[in-house]
């Protein structure tokens, strides 16, 4: 399998995929843990080159969890360690707060008007 850029797959998903994956996993691909969601995106890929639902299930469950991470490209950010001890600690408030397993790459594509209005929702929605 060729390596991939996890949030550009996971922006690709379109509906019946986001069901195929629900009905495969037991969850929309958003409330997957991250090992899931890649195993998830893998079994996406799978159907789109053809395999049927089954054998694309197969393929991801038997992968070992480093050819999980190997297949995913990897990015280095470009903030030095002070910077990046910061956004770490906001990310994991921020996941901590929403009681949403984020993707690093989810969180930041978010405005900071979105994160505020998340963190708010569930709040409410915790009462």
């Amino acid at each position: 399998m060729e390596q991939f850029d996890l949030k550009e797959k996971l922006l690709s998903v379109n509906g019946f995929e986001d069901i195929a994956i629900s009905r495969a996993f037991g969850s929309r691909i958003d409330k997957l843990p991250e090992m899931e969601c890649v195993r998830a995106v893998i079994f996406t890929l799978a159907i789109r080159d053809g395999a049927d639902r089954q054998a694309a299930f197969q393929t991801a469950m038997n992968m070992t969890a480093g050819e999980v991470q190997a297949s995913m490209l990897t990015t280095i950010d470009d903030l030095d360690p002070s910077e990046q001890e910061t956004s770490d600690a906001e990310y994991a408030q921020f996941v901590m707060s929403t009681g949403m397993p984020w993707l690093p790459d989810q969180y930041r594509e978010l405005t900071a008007g979105q994160r505020i209005a998340l963190i708010d929702a569930a709040k409410r929605q915790r009462g």
